[in-house]
């Protein structure tokens, strides 16, 4: 008799696949919620002894290089605007000089020590525009080679230095860049003279998405004297 109230009791035993479960978890998803405690401890029973990184250390690890990386673009953006804040001084002190060049020789001279040194860059180059040659020098590029650098028509290039023919444009020292800023030297008409160069060994000096209002300022300064000295050397 008892034997046969317990096989009575064993089929009327509801049996649940892991169908099941989920489906019914489907429909009721605040169990979850409700019972998370106790849920953790089932999960922590069931790996224990087993190389199973949780949840919360996951998100743990992702936090920290998150906010590692945001650690990293605002010590970025305080550099560059020290180094901003800096080079405006500079610039705006230097613009007597800049006017005051007789030559293009001197506007040369004046770019390569003058205007370097008062950045705390690594390098100036000077390069003039001719469209009648088809190989760049080291003081003269061909226009176009020149233009290239300035997508769609842009007065300026602001960069950071990963491929070596970028560097190119440095000379001997190339190797050392690490970021540059260009400025297109252009008459009233828009016809491109030449080009400005600051090369620097820091990475985080010029950036494209970085603001560049004061390099174009000093890059229109230079286009007309520049225009002037032009004009000047074939009058």
């Amino acid at each position: 008799m008892a034997d046969t109230v317990k096989n009575q009791a064993e089929q009327a035993t509801p049996t649940f696949t892991d169908a099941d479960v989920l489906a019914w978890l489907s429909e009721n998803p605040r169990f979850l919620l409700t019972h998370a405690e106790t849920l953790r401890t089932l999960a922590g029973d069931a790996n224990a002894g087993e190389n199973i990184t949780h949840l919360h250390a996951f998100q743990a690890k992702r936090w920290e290089k998150e906010t590692n990386q945001l650690s990293i673009q605002h010590e970025r953006l305080v550099h560059t605007v020290a180094a901003n804040s800096a080079s405006a001084g500079a610039l705006f002190s230097l613009i007597p000089s800049l006017i005051a060049c007789p030559t293009i020789a001197k506007l040369r001279t004046f770019c390569q020590t003058t205007l370097r040194q008062e950045l705390a860059i690594k390098s100036v180059r000077l390069i003039m525009a001719d469209a009648a040659i088809a190989e760049p020098t080291a003081t003269t590029w061909p226009t176009t080679a020149i233009e290239d650098l300035f997508p769609e028509n842009r007065r300026t290039t602001l960069r950071t230095l990963s491929d070596h023919s970028e560097r190119a444009i440095y000379g001997a020292t190339g190797k050392m860049m690490r970021s540059d800023a260009l400025i297109k030297l252009v008459d009233p008409e828009g016809t491109t003279l030449g080009l400005m160069a600051l090369g620097s060994e820091d990475e985080t000096r010029f950036h494209a998405g970085q603001g560049d209002d004061l390099i174009r300022f000093f890059g229109q300064v230079a286009s007309v004297r520049l225009t002037q000295l032009v004009n000047a050397s074939v009058s």
